[in-house]
């Protein structure tokens, strides 16, 4: 499990960019670019695992998974979406139980049921029924290190004041930190005013429009790229396979595939295949593609 409490994000006094990470490989690349804490969401996971819309299309069991493979290849903390909680209280305590046995250091817990990125009015449970769902959430999680952050998508929808209003009541269940989904600067800061506990908020959604020094000093203190990462993959990938559909293959590709292969730590297995077949009584020989 990635080192790190929820101490290091809660006091810290500072604003910290999360990286959005689709997959092991891509949180791989997040944790050597020295990033110390990393995001697993819904929208990214539905796109790379089934090239799908974020419309609760992935399973809880799908969601552990992915978060257990990223966990096993990155030291590195990892929050996750926990989407509704997939049901009612019981299955709230069910998802923060797998969550934090994955490896999870944390996560979000939405009051939303239908819409989510889409133009369609937005479906909120009562916030009477978020509210249970937080005491739920507070009384699975085995150890208190592991942050419950609650979402509301009642901006879009309801307003300012209304999703303030849940927010409050939702700090007062005990959420550990509160996201004001599609929140602007002026939301924030007047959402820092009614709330005591560090807000979370992403960098592109609703009226967001990322501003580091305004953000942090309204009370944000993580901002969850969440749909960065496959927004610059696309566009790459678009290009190499319309080149491939040409008939041509990129320049680098040889010392890409050898960057790939340093990347994913093709020397040091190298040299522990060749330690452990001498351990047999053979000889290292040349190497050979796989």
């Amino acid at each position: 499990m990635g080192s790190g409490s929820r101490e290091d994000w809660r006091r810290s006094g500072r604003l910290r960019l999360v990286p959005g990470v689709y997959d092991a490989f891509s949180a791989k690349a997040a944790a050597e670019a020295g990033h110390e804490l990393l995001y697993y969401g819904s929208f990214a996971a539905q796109a790379a695992l089934f090239a799908t819309v974020d419309a609760r299309y992935i399973t809880l069991t799908e969601m552990v998974e992915g978060v257990r493979r990223i966990v096993e290849a990155v030291p590195v903390p990892l929050l996750v979406d926990l989407e509704n909680g997939f049901g009612g209280p019981l299955q709230v305590q069910r998802t923060v139980r797998a969550m934090e046995a994955a490896g999870a250091v944390g996560g979000h817990l939405e009051d939303h049921e239908f819409g989510k990125h889409t133009r369609l009015p937005t479906v909120l449970v009562p916030a009477e029924a978020m509210v249970d769902k937080i005491l739920a959430a507070r009384e699975a999680r085995r150890s208190p290190d592991f942050v419950l952050i609650a979402r509301t998508d009642a901006l879009g929808r309801y307003g300012r004041a209304e999703a303030i209003r849940r927010l409050v009541a939702y700090e007062a269940a005990g959420a550990d930190m509160v996201f004001m989904a599609g929140a602007g600067t002026e939301d924030l800061r007047e959402l820092g005013r009614a709330v005591s506990v560090p807000i979370v908020n992403t960098d592109l959604y609703g009226n967001a429009a990322f501003d580091p020094v305004a953000w942090e000093a309204a009370g944000v203190r993580l901002v969850l790229a969440f749909g960065t990462a496959l927004g610059a993959v696309l566009p790459v990938l678009r290009r190499l396979y319309a080149m491939m559909r040409a008939g041509r293959l990129p320049d680098e590709g040889p010392a890409a595939l050898a960057e790939v292969e340093r990347f994913l730590g093709y020397p040091a297995y190298e040299a522990w295949a060749a330690r452990w077949l001498r351990r047999q009584g053979g000889e290292p020989g040349p190497g050979a593609a796989g």
